[in-house]
């Protein structure tokens, strides 16, 4: 056990500071001992789809569809603009940057640090596979990640209706001129 303790790097950060950034390749697995990150995501809701759907949930858009047959403008918000998604806080005792955030190989949000104070332990992806050879330790981890996916997907989710039904109430209601 001594030996894999080796593989671990102490890091202190400070708030505002990234752990890793949408478009970046995983070269290293966090551990957080003490403090918060928050995955944020600046994206379309194109990504966000893409997003939802590799975390193993369907996505509907006939409804969007419709709005953007009508409202030309409506079109561009949902498949250019870009939108901030807060997607999920971990904590004390969470492990950041799995696979439950890659997409294509890269990372599809930021990890900021939201904590005026953080302690963690990184570990070089090469060790990731060493260490994890366990069956019992590979079936928790497993666990773990697919619970995280489904908080993911489904904060996702949720954001990604709240955000489209306000959009579409405005234009319903006639709230918002730019879709006029």
């Amino acid at each position: 056990e001594s030996k894999y303790f080796n593989c671990f790097r102490h890091v202190e950060l400070q708030k505002g500071m990234k752990l890793f950034e949408k478009g970046n390749k995983r070269e290293k697995i966090f551990f957080i001992k003490k403090g918060e990150v928050e995955l944020r995501g600046y994206m379309s809701f194109n990504e966000v789809n893409q997003i939802i759907t590799k975390l193993g949930y369907d996505v509907d858009e006939r409804d969007e569809y419709y709005y953007m047959n009508n409202y030309p403008l409506f079109k561009k918000y949902y498949k250019e603009d870009k939108h901030d998604f807060k997607i999920y806080l971990m904590k004390d005792n969470e492990i950041a940057g799995l696979d439950e955030f890659i997409l294509n190989d890269e990372f599809y949000c930021d990890c900021v640090v939201t904590s005026p104070d953080i302690e963690l332990f990184e570990l070089e992806i090469q060790f990731y596979m060493t260490l994890f050879e366990d069956f019992q330790i590979k079936k928790n981890l497993n666990d773990y990640l697919q619970l995280k996916r489904n908080v993911i997907g489904q904060r996702l989710i949720n954001m990604r209706t709240s955000k489209l039904e306000g959009e579409k109430s405005k234009i319903k209601f006639g709230g918002n001129s730019k879709w006029q």
